[in-house]
């Protein structure tokens, strides 16, 4: 399935919040998602995403054993938001080459990326733009075997005022 906004101005399509479960197969392109935990990925879902701003509240992707896309895109992540990312029971992000650009004052909560229970992220050439030196709050937190790959980067690419955690397996590589 495709949801194909306006890619040349996402802020002209907006939506609440998407669901998408049960092996659905969507991309999804041009939109801006207001609500909170606005994407939701699980059970085997996979989503590929293009010019998304994400202007909600809570975690812009909330994965549960499925899998989103975004690489080589750009992806606007608004003020409100607590999290990049909570991923959970092997879920994946592959954002390798994507260009996050953050609103201003973004506070992360538990860590711009959360991974728990055998989950991989992959950010190889990831950037992070806009109001980095204003994002506070964890960098990440790994546990129960989860992976962050930045493609070594370094533990401090990633946004935030604070060290990323890792416990029971995860793994910063």
């Amino acid at each position: 399935m495709q949801l194909i906004g306006e890619t040349a101005d996402p802020s002209l399509v907006s939506l609440n919040r998407i669901t998408c479960h049960n092996g659905a197969r969507v991309a999804l392109a041009g939109v801006t998602l207001t609500g909170a935990d606005a994407l939701k990925v699980e059970s085997g879902a996979a989503v590929t995403l293009a010019d998304i701003h994400f202007e909600g509240s809570g975690a812009a992707l909330s994965l549960e054993s499925a899998e989103v896309s975004c690489a080589d895109q750009a992806l606007v992540l608004g003020s409100n938001l607590t999290a990049l990312a909570h991923l959970r029971g092997h879920a994946r992000l592959l954002a390798e080459d994507c260009t996050f650009s953050l609103g201003l004052g973004v506070a992360w909560n538990t860590g711009a990326l959360d991974l728990s229970g055998f989950c991989h992220a992959a950010l190889t050439g990831a950037s992070f733009t806009g109001d980095t030196a204003g994002c506070t709050g964890p960098r990440y937190a790994l546990a129960q075997n989860a992976i962050l790959d930045s493609g070594g980067a370094g533990s401090s690419s990633l946004p935030g005022t604070l060290a990323g955690t890792t416990e029971s397996g995860g793994q910063y590589l």
